[in-house]
């Protein structure tokens, strides 16, 4: 939790830097990147919750409530390839803009 901090205010403060710099990010990979970046930062904590930790009596139960956890560990494992994805999406906006200012 405190790594996923570290890292994502590492990135806000290179955003704000390149700001003040009057490097001018292309706009729809910035709102792509904050949307998908806040969207798969609810879906982690979300999801969790979400988890049955109970064993109900009848095996039919139990194995749909394995099958129902899965799903949810399977969401939770996609918005983190999300997060990851939408960080590499701010990279690329950044190499762009320098690309694109230095010509």
């Amino acid at each position: 939790m405190v790594l996923m901090s570290s890292i994502l205010g590492v990135l806000a403060f290179t955003y704000l830097i390149l700001l003040k710099l009057g490097f001018k990010l292309v706009s729809w990979m910035t709102v792509s990147h904050v949307s998908l970046s806040i969207l798969s930062l609810c879906m982690i904590f979300l999801l969790p919750k979400l988890i049955r930790e109970s064993t109900p009596k009848d095996m039919e139960a139990y194995v749909g409530s394995l099958k129902f956890n899965n799903r949810i560990k399977v969401g939770i494992l996609i918005a983190v390839f999300s997060l990851i994805g939408s960080q590499f999406l701010f990279f690329i906006n950044v190499i762009y803009t320098f690309i694109k200012d230095r010509s």
